[in-house]
């Protein structure tokens, strides 16, 4: 039986330093519920002076059920009373504090034994701080502080890929086989270009697909493929953090009105030269859903529908 008594001071009374990273390295692990990242740990505390701290989490393991799992001992002069940290988020919004108290005389702690986190609990990117407190028997209280950064890139959700595949065509359309869209373009899919004349079944891009249906996954498989141009824009060019809804919102709009015209931007602005991601990297969230609103001007069988939940995806996560 473990010795000791954990304070359970949330639904998960568990703690981790993690930086969640699109860069494989030597380090990195895929968690479970996470499989659209990679997950990586570096050694975080710059302040290694603190001479009771013996690499304190400067590593992390993920476990079999997911769990980030940090590695590092205390070591103290005396015996341990108490041992608690504290993780806050930019400055702010500061995650429960954790705690443990020791039943048992001991000078070493180590952190793997009590101490882990669910890596989906860092929401956001962006810089976390950590403070590391530590009471001894007859001694004040020691306090060491660190910080560490946790970079997100997200990739279209398996929601955000159902979202597009709502608003990008006409449900009632049997898309598992070549058809004609409202340009009469041949296409398949949601909104797979094949060639730009009405399908015609002799066309050398109609061929892999005749006398045969696509499955589903194969579908999904086909939007992925082109909405990647759309992930890659806004990976690369959001530069705050942001939550899933709002990406996958915002890729949505980018392969709806495209990359933008490096020649034209102000005539033909798209995602890369619009307004909207200005204010979306300006953290002028709340003024994001009425700007969506202004891309209606096409006039496109429902652009005002698509408009409207993309602002909402956008606010408030609803697919």
């Amino acid at each position: 039986m473990r010795q000791g008594s954990l304070l359970k001071i949330s639904t998960c009374v568990l703690a981790c330093l993690v930086a969640i990273a699109q860069t494989t390295t030597a380090n990195a692990f895929s968690p479970a519920g996470t499989s659209s990242r990679q997950v990586a740990f570096f050694g975080l505390f710059e302040d290694k002076s603190s001479p009771w701290a013996e690499n304190l989490v400067q590593s992390a393991r993920v476990s079999s059920t997911g769990r980030v799992v940090p590695t590092g001992k205390v070591k103290a002069k005396s015996d341990i009373t108490q041992v608690s940290m504290q993780i806050t988020f930019n400055g702010l919004n500061p995650f429960p504090p954790l705690g443990y108290f020791p039943s048992f005389k001991t000078r070493d702690f180590n952190l793997s034994q009590y101490f882990r986190l669910d890596a989906n609990l860092f929401e956001y990117s962006g810089d976390y701080n950590v403070a590391v407190k530590v009471a001894t028997k007859g001694k004040p209280e020691l306090t060491t502080v660190g910080s560490f950064k946790v970079t997100k890139s997200f990739v279209l959700s398996d929601s955000g890929a159902n979202f597009i595949k709502r608003h990008e065509i006409d449900l009632r359309i049997d898309y598992h086989v070549p058809y004609n869209d409202n340009k009469g373009y041949c296409t398949i899919g949601i909104g797979h270009l094949l060639h730009r004349s009405p399908c015609n079944g002799n066309d050398p891009s109609e061929k892999p697909y005749k006398g045969r249906r696509l499955s589903e996954p194969e579908v999904l498989a086909l939007l992925r493929t082109d909405v990647a141009a759309a992930e890659k824009d806004v990976q690369q060019q959001i530069t705050v953090s942001i939550k899933q809804n709002q990406f996958d919102a915002l890729v949505d709009f980018r392969f709806n009105v495209g990359h933008g015209d490096p020649n034209n931007p102000k005539g033909r602005p798209g995602f890369t030269y619009s307004t909207l991601k200005t204010l979306v990297n300006t953290r002028r969230f709340s003024e994001v859903p009425a700007e969506f609103m202004k891309w209606t001007a096409s006039g496109a069988p429902g652009e005002r529908v698509r408009r409207q939940d993309e602002g909402k995806l956008f606010s408030s996560g609803t697919y």
